[in-house]
Parts: C-alpha cells; structure tokens; sequence
C-alpha cells in the first residue's frame, strides 16, 4: 500500500480570521458584508493568547490576527469577550477502520457579565497547494437555531505557497449571567504511517527516516514478518481550553488503538474500543495525540515486540511500542517491568536512538510506570519513582505539555499518598 506522509503536529491554534484575504461572509440566508469583532475578546485556547488585533481589512473577519490551521480533527475553537468561558466541553471522536473521523463537539459558554455578549464559535482550516477538491467545512454542521457564517478565500496568484482558506462558525448570543450550549460535529481524516510513529502517544519526530538507521528494528527479522499490516492511522486532535474537559475516543468496539497521550487522565471505560481522558482547570493540553491500526491484531502485534524488546535489549523504540501495546493487552506486573527497562537503558542509548529534546519522553514512562506499579498493589515503589520522575519532569522542557502536565500530575499523586 501506497502511503501518505505523515504531517508534523502543528504548534499554532486553530484561528478565525481571514479578513485580510478578501473573503466574503455568508450568513445561513445567503446575505454577504463585513461583521464587526466583539470588543475585548480574546480566543479561548490553551495556547497563549493570540496577538492584538490588526486594522480591519475588507471582507469576512473571524477572529481578526489569527492564522488558520492545517485540516485536522479540532474542537471549534472560540472567540469571545472576556467574560464568557467555556465551563464544559466534550468531544466524542468515533474513528472508522479507514481513518474517518466523525467528531462530536459539546460545550457550554458562560457569560459571568451584567450585559448581553456574543461568541464566535467554529473552525478556520488552511489547504496548501489550493486542494480545491477538500471542503472540510461541508462536513461541519452546528445544532440549534444560530446564524452560521461561511466564507472562503484563496492566496494571491504571485504567491509561490499556494493556499485556500475556508472558515465556519456560529455566532452564538448570551445573555447575562447565562449559559448556553453549542453542538454539532465535524468529519475529519487520519493519515497513515509506514511504521509505530509515536512516543508513548507523543509524535516521534524521526518515525519518517528510522528506517535509514542501522540500529532501528525496522530492519529486523521480527519486524519484517509483519511489517506489510504495520501502517498505523497517527492523528492529534485538537483541544479547546475548558474548566471541565472530557475527550472519548471510540473505535466501535474494535481493539484498534495501539497508543494515546496523556495517560495520567485516561479514566477507565467500559465500552471495548473506547479510551476517555478527562482534564480539569489548566490540565488540558493543545492536543492529544493517538496511534490505531485496524490491519494486525494486537495480539499478534505484541508477541512480535516482546520477541523484538526480548532479543533487542537497549533498543528503546522497541521497548516503548511494547509498554504502549501492554496498556491495551497484559498485565500490570510485565509493563512495569517493560518500563523500568526503558529507564535503566535510558543515559547509555537516549542520545544515539534520537530521543532527546522533544523525543525525550522520560516524563510520560513516569507516568505510566507510576500507574502500573500502583495497578500492581505496589504503592510504596510507586511513590518512589513519582518523586524521582517529578524531578526528571520539572528539569525537562516546562513548554512541552508532555512535561509540565506529567510534572504536575506526579505531584498531586504524591501529596494525595502523603495525606
């Protein structure tokens, strides 16, 4: 099979203005003309706010100063006076065994003002090399009766980088001290990866070009026998920052899922195929990243990776996809054992297999060794590896979500273990 590239994660949120591109409004009843930007907003996002809004240009504006984002699986982001936030959001991802995604989004805006305010909620989406064959927004549908403007607009003929821009979004009233609750869903696609292209759920930066290492177990024996039905779908969804915030990732009962970040808000589901996570205020990440393939069995897959980790002692790519595929089949005891290998072979090999800077995920091993040692009845070594990963996390890259998140999460579990 022919496969597509993967594309790395994007590190800019999603927007909503596109005015200075010339692109005309349409209301649901077709009328066209400039809208005016709520005063004093700001986007709601887990990211950092978004710069002061430039002059306004003719043409639809959104979010005016934001730039649009690549298509992929998103929450609506919003855009809307400071005293409006998101109290709960919820995102239900149901994904087929061809990489759809159908992505049903529910959240509820507050309005803590004494007048009346007004949110733009929706999607901004940029298609490079024009793509004029993809309308994403044909896939978007809100609920309810509010007015949803639509607009499109391409890059000027002179631009080297061609584009095409294409924004919806609801304007959604509220009244003060109200709630109000906006849903709908939108379809999306993953793409496809010619091997394991995570990190325990984060992105591996070199999965592309491992093949061109001689120390990489793509080019073993053990990989190779099932190397053809290794194409795993990889995506990152898109978050929206929330006082309340649940993500379900649905497979339709099939054991497709091979890895998800953010393990330490992973909460048990009863549903085969189905993974939640649920984050609280300032633990929600700009996305959450996911691995599924719906070609081999996972059985099948993990005796080829313990084959692989058994006879491969300090290849740490091998011994991570392992952990990852024991979190969804095996037992507590062999992944703890797994993951405290991974750590003792760490300094010696980190460096040469690439995993160091944004590939350095000895943050997140903490947290899933400190949940398999816990699952396992073993609290007081438990304990021990929180306090010891807590000091690797705080000394790591406090920007990346992976090590802030994993940092704090193995704080608050020692101090509830002290109480």
């Amino acid at each position: 099979m022919r496969l597509a590239r993967i594309q790395d994660r994007a590190a800019v949120a999603l927007a909503f203005g596109i005015g200075a591109l010339g692109c005309v409004a349409h209301t649901a009843g077709g009328s066209s003309g400039e809208e005016d930007e709520p005063a004093a907003s700001k986007p709601i996002s887990p990211k950092a706010p978004a710069p002061a809004a430039e002059a306004k240009a003719a043409g639809c504006t959104f979010a005016q100063g934001i730039e649009p984002t690549r298509f992929t699986p998103a929450m609506p982001r919003v855009f809307a006076p400071a005293n409006v936030a998101v109290k709960r959001a919820e995102a239900s991802v149901e994904i087929a065994a061809d990489g759809a995604v159908r992505l049903r989004f529910d959240l509820a805006l507050e309005n803590s003002g004494r007048a009346r305010a007004e949110a733009l909620v929706g999607y901004a989406f940029r298609l490079h090399g024009g793509a004029a064959e993809v309308k994403p927004t044909e896939g978007v549908v809100f609920a309810g009766e509010f007015e949803v403007k639509r607009c499109e607009a391409a890059s000027r003929p002179e631009l080297q980088a061609v584009y095409r821009d294409e924004t919806i979004y609801a304007v959604v009233p509220i009244e003060a001290g109200a709630e109000v609750k906006v849903t709908g869903e939108a379809a999306f696609a993953l793409r496809r990866a010619g091997g394991p292209a995570t990190l325990l759920g984060y992105g591996d930066m070199f999965a592309q070009n491992l093949k061109n290492f001689a120390w990489s177990y793509l080019k073993d024996p053990a990989y190779a026998s099932i190397a053809d039905r290794v194409e795993p779908f990889y995506g990152a969804i898109d978050l929206v920052d929330a006082d309340a915030l649940r993500v379900t990732i649905s497979t339709g009962g099939n054991a497709w899922l091979r890895t998800v970040s953010y393990e330490q808000s992973a909460v048990p589901v009863q549903a085969l195929g189905a993974h939640q996570l649920r984050f609280g205020p300032g633990e929600a990440p700009a996305t959450v990243e996911l691995e599924l393939n719906p070609e081999l069995p996972l059985g099948e897959e993990l005796e080829a990776f313990r084959k692989l980790a058994r006879e491969r002692k300090t290849d740490l790519r091998a011994a991570i996809h392992l952990a990852d595929l024991l979190r969804f089949e095996g037992g507590a005891a062999e992944r703890a054992r797994v993951l405290e290998g991974i750590l003792a072979a760490w300094d010696a090999n980190a460096e040469a297999q690439l995993l160091t800077g944004r590939n350095d995920v000895r943050a997140a091993v903490y947290v899933a060794l400190v949940r398999s040692l816990e699952a396992d009845g073993r609290t007081a070594e438990a304990r021990a590896r929180a306090a010891e990963g807590k000091r690797i996390a705080e000394a790591l890259d406090a920007s990346a979500d992976m090590n802030r998140l994993a940092a704090q999460w193995l704080g608050k579990y020692l101090d509830a273990k002290a109480e």
